[in-house]
């Protein structure tokens, strides 16, 4: 299990193994970001902009190339469907998986890691 820390707009310091980067737009997270390992770009998120839905995710999740990271609007309903579309390297599912932020809600986890396999 790796850990990794959201950043928003510039990198901070956390302890953690990757970062998650997105640019700061209209005062909020930008659509896509970077996973980073140290200084080194290891995969491209791509996700919706903040709490706006987005029709072509899945569109341009499968059209971008490398490495991808699958994130935005994905539950333990949806992430099967996701994945056989997109291909992703991985996938991040957060907020959906909470019971309020930063509280897991342990039966969505184990729910989503079900339809994963």
């Amino acid at each position: 299990m790796l850990s990794v820390a959201v950043f928003v707009g510039e990198r901070g310091e956390a302890p953690s193994d990757l970062v998650q980067l997105y640019s700061r737009e209209n005062g909020h997270r930008g659509r896509d970001g970077v996973l980073l390992r140290g200084d080194v770009q290891v995969a491209l998120v791509v996700d919706r902009a903040w709490r706006e839905e987005d029709p072509e995710h899945l569109e341009r999740a499968s059209a971008a190339e490398g490495r991808i990271v699958l994130a935005g609007g994905l539950s333990p309903e949806n992430v099967g469907e996701a994945i056989e579309a997109v291909q992703p390297w991985a996938v991040d599912a957060s907020s959906s998986l909470e019971l309020e932020p930063g509280i897991k809600d342990h039966d969505r986890v184990r729910a989503f890691v079900a339809a994963v396999r």
